[in-house]
């Protein structure tokens, strides 16, 4: 059974380290809104309170605060399958560790937090980034539709999961190094009259815990998955392992992407744009170059942000829609 398969079958147990009230009251709205009978977050790490007020549907719930983790009782404790990090960067890795020190089978987590320490984040790396799935740093979260929201990816507001159909079942995985444009890129694709099987930003810090590859992998190896949707930017390598992977057949399923960063070269010099890593240091690390050796593989790699657009649009449809019956119960408590 895959990672994607294992949480549709209901392994969504989360346990958040910090608070953060919008984001986890968007995660209860689409619990609520998939027609799950629980909220998936089952306790909250701060020492600000003893339990959480948040609403699953239009019911008041409390969500148990603990002031570390070793205070989690047991009857919680087997249910936590994730980590929600969204403490401060310096802060992030002294938590990550205590996290998977006390739950050593759990599946992964997202890291919310920017500007963790460079020294941190590759400690992150060396201790998790093979066993586990984790987002971040720096991103929205992760995203299986339908069945977990981890983070603020898809929006948080009722309306935003609404129009981004995150209760619906999808055939088209999103995979960016941005957060934000991971949003942007699920409406895409809303738009078009598709649906998304799961979404990943990968993080837009220099060192993301969970590499481009193994994402993509993610999607390769998911029944439910039947093509993938990639924004990118300019700086980096890490495309070229995606390219050796089409090469070799590693990856078969379609690929449409983007990578951002083209204005670059209208500078004299090599700018930084917004993330840590989108900054060209080298040969190659070009957002031009970079799609010339995805397009010269079969990846659909467009000119023009439009013309990934339409590319999105020619996707199969996605089969299945699912009816989702919830989604007005929290629209209308939003308006009492």
């Amino acid at each position: 059974m895959t990672l994607l398969q294992r949480i549709r079958k209901g392994e969504d147990g989360i346990l958040v380290i910090g608070n953060h009230h919008h984001i986890l009251q968007s995660i209860l709205d689409f619990d609520y809104s998939a027609g799950k009978a629980l909220p998936s977050v089952v306790g909250i790490i701060t020492s600000a309170r003893k339990a959480q007020k948040l609403f699953f549907g239009s019911i008041e719930v409390l969500i148990p605060c603990y002031k570390n983790i070793s205070l989690v009782p047991a009857k919680v404790a087997k249910k936590v399958k994730w980590m929600l990090n969204i403490q401060s960067g310096r802060r992030a890795l002294d938590s990550t560790i205590a996290f998977f020190d006390a739950y050593p089978d759990a599946l992964g987590g997202h890291l919310f937090a920017e500007n963790v320490p460079e020294l941190h984040a590759t400690e992150i790396i060396r201790r998790y980034g093979k066993k586990y799935l984790i987002a971040g740093p720096s991103g929205v979260g992760l995203l299986v539709s339908r069945h977990l929201k981890l983070g603020a990816i898809g929006g948080v507001d009722i309306s935003q999961i609404e129009a981004a159909k995150l209760a619906t079942k999808g055939s088209v995985a999103v995979i960016s190094t941005s957060g934000g444009m991971t949003n942007e890129i699920i409406r895409a694709v809303v738009n078009a009259g598709k649906r998304v099987s799961f979404a990943m930003a990968i993080g837009g810090d220099r060192f993301p815990v969970t590499s481009l590859i193994d994402a993509f992998v993610l999607a390769e190896s998911d029944p439910e998955t039947k093509s993938i949707v990639y924004f990118g930017e300019l700086g980096g390598s890490d495309e070229y392992g995606i390219v050796q992977m089409i090469k070799e057949k590693k990856l078969t399923k379609p690929i449409i992407c983007y990578i951002a960063g083209i204005i670059d070269e209208a500078f004299e010099e090599h700018m930084q744009f917004g993330h840590a890593r989108a900054l060209v240091a080298r040969q190659g690390e070009s957002a031009r170059a970079k799609r010339e050796a995805l397009s010269q593989v079969g990846a659909i790699a467009q000119e023009t942000f439009r013309t990934f657009l339409e590319e999105i649009e020619k996707l199969p449809e996605s089969a299945d829609f699912d009816t989702v019956t919830n989604i007005q119960a929290v629209t209308n408590r939003q308006k009492s």
